[in-house]
């Protein structure tokens, strides 16, 4: 997002005034119009978010409201430097709605984004998660630094899958990793890393275990998705 102060217009400004309502009761009117409310609302948010008080929404301001700024991005999103796959690390053979990982996920007080179809907060920290049928789902906008990686957020893509753990009748079930992609899965996630490669053709690809001492996502993605990168 590009900084914000008094006298700006537009659909930044909109989107801007959207994520204060949610962060606060503002009541602002989502007009696109940079006036006396909105400057105060974003000082007010400031303050709350020891943050410097002086009604400009730039980049610090924007991050806490959950968004990239426009200095941190590229024509088309931002610098992206990783595809990250991951596991949700729950039981074999269980579906998990995407309310309910969202629900685990502000829990564990991951960042919020706004949702662009909702305009709702959401905490999924994930930027794609793939259902058991395999269905993909968008979470996180791309433009927007994911909460999936520690000390790889603002360069990656969060990619997950439903799955990742034994049976819940296997004892310690959540403390073992096991490949449960279905056939499904699979394919949906080979097929999201294509796409994706094609827009940051500069990016590699990972599980979540080549930066963190885990499991996740229980298999070898380097290996698996080489020809991806080779191609």
């Amino acid at each position: 997002m590009i900084t914000l102060k008094k006298g700006s217009r537009g659909s930044e400004v909109k989107t801007l005034q959207t994520a204060l309502n949610l962060a606060g009761s503002y009541g602002l009117s989502v007009d696109g119009i940079f006036g006396a409310k909105t400057d105060e609302a974003v000082r007010d948010f400031q303050k709350s978010n020891e943050l410097s008080v002086d009604g400009i929404a730039g980049a610090k301001t924007w991050s806490k409201l959950g968004y990239e700024t426009a200095d941190e991005i590229i024509p088309g999103g931002r610098t992206i430097n990783k595809l990250i796959v991951h596991c949700t690390a729950t039981p074999e053979g269980e579906d998990y709605s995407i309310d309910s990982i969202d629900n685990s996920h502000k829990a564990r007080n991951f960042s919020y984004y706004i949702d662009p179809d909702t305009k709702q907060k959401r905490y999924i920290g994930y930027h794609y998660i793939i259902l058991r049928d395999g269905t993909i789902v968008r979470c996180r906008p791309e433009n927007v630094r994911g909460c999936h990686t520690i000390n790889h957020n603002s360069d990656s893509i969060g990619i997950s899958y439903i799955g990742g753990c034994p049976p819940r009748s296997v004892k310690n079930w959540n403390m073992q990793g096991k490949d449960t992609r279905t056939d499904a899965q699979k394919a949906s996630i080979l097929t999201l890393l294509k796409e994706l490669k094609g827009r940051y053709k500069k990016a590699g690809i990972y599980g979540h275990r080549d930066f963190a001492a885990k499991a996740c996502p229980s298999f070898d993605a380097r290996t698996e998705y080489k020809d991806i990168i080779n191609g």
